[in-house]
């Protein structure tokens, strides 16, 4: 594939929640699966484990809005709508639609001995604790107390890809947030895959779009341009550029040198 791309993707990483009831505790939140790493997805793509979990510790964004309580999450992840420019994609991709928001994530852990995936592989699940929230909250509250009604995640995110082996491997490079979907893209992101439920699995919804750094080198420079920076939290694009620009070592040959250095100089 052209490794000068970000791959934006809207994935349901199955996180399971079980079958039954859930637990809410006195502020009425409840843990469930968001999605999971260490895992594929049903188009055979592998989420990988050791760069991707880096985001929960180093996302700035992510754990800035977490951190504040103020990572939300939608019905439905993002249409694209006819005639809408690939900048305009993007920003919408980017942007947590208030109006649309029907749940509030207060925190996000990785449990290393929740799940399995249906062929008996260990997973890394990635847990939050949620509660309905928002314009949308009711949608969500009759779901979740439906013991009938599955409620599943799918994580709203930009990856860096790369083939190995002939696998598909995504690399975790930044969470917008999890959105409530219709069916999981990995099979254990939804209610009855709740540790405490027996496990359902669903089929996968998976969509996604490739920006080219190029793109997103103009999209940083109309940032710029509009003044809003990364303090904002509306630097979406400059933020991604950094992060491809600070790769890993161990992968550095899917960035080249020569675009790294033209990002960093980008940067200072």
């Amino acid at each position: 594939m052209n490794m000068q791309t970000i791959t934006y993707g809207c994935t349901a990483l199955a996180g399971t929640n079980l079958v039954g009831d859930l637990q809410f505790d006195k502020n009425g939140y409840t843990w469930v699966v968001l999605g999971a790493l260490s895992a594929f997805n049903s188009a055979g793509a592998f989420y990988e484990l050791e760069e991707s979990r880096l985001l929960f510790e180093n996302d700035a964004e992510l754990m800035r809005r977490i951190a504040n309580a103020c990572l939300r999450g939608e019905t439905g992840h993002p249409r694209f709508q006819e005639g809408m420019s690939e900048r305009a994609w993007f920003a919408r991709v980017s942007d947590i639609f208030e109006p649309n928001c029907c749940v509030h994530i207060a925190e996000v852990k990785l449990s290393y001995d929740t799940l399995r995936d249906k062929q008996g592989r260990k997973v890394v699940a990635v847990m939050g604790l949620v509660r309905p929230s928002g314009q949308n909250e009711a949608y969500l509250m009759r779901q979740m107390q439906n013991p009938k009604e599955n409620v599943c995640f799918s994580v709203r995110s930009f990856t860096h890809d790369s083939f190995e082996r002939g696998i598909r491997i995504k690399r975790l490079r930044k969470i917008i947030t999890w959105d409530v979907v219709n069916e999981p893209g990995i099979s254990v992101a939804n209610k009855y895959s709740n540790p405490s439920l027996e496990a359902y699995q669903a089929p996968m919804d998976i969509d996604g779009y490739d920006f080219s750094i190029a793109s997103l080198e103009q999209f940083a420079r109309d940032e710029e341009a509009a003044g809003v920076s990364m303090e904002s939290g509306q630097a979406h694009a400059t933020e991604i550029l950094q992060m491809v620009s600070h790769i890993p070592k161990k992968i550095q040959v899917f960035v080249p040198l020569s675009l790294q250095l033209a990002v960093h100089q980008k940067t200072l």
